[in-house]
């Protein structure tokens, strides 16, 4: 996305992507699609499954990238 485009811009992108590009009709799914940047940018994670449901919740976690998680010592574990 061109630096100063609007943030919506770069939500709705994927959005249209799956619904024109793939024929993909599922709204959690689209809603999904909206949302994982705004669980990766901000802080309202907690909110999306309250807000929008456990489908939409489940799929926001499919294509969002995860925080790289502490580890504690060296690789391996051992």
């Amino acid at each position: 996305m061109p630096a100063g485009e609007p943030y919506v811009e770069r939500l709705l992108e994927p959005v249209e992507i799956l619904a024109r590009g793939a024929g993909i009709g599922d709204e959690d799914l689209l809603v999904a699609a909206a949302l994982h940047d705004v669980v990766e940018d901000t802080d309202r994670a907690g909110e999306v499954g309250e807000r929008f449901g456990h489908r939409v919740e489940e799929r926001v976690g499919w294509v969002t990238t995860p925080e790289p998680e502490a580890h504690e010592g060296s690789c391996g574990g051992a």
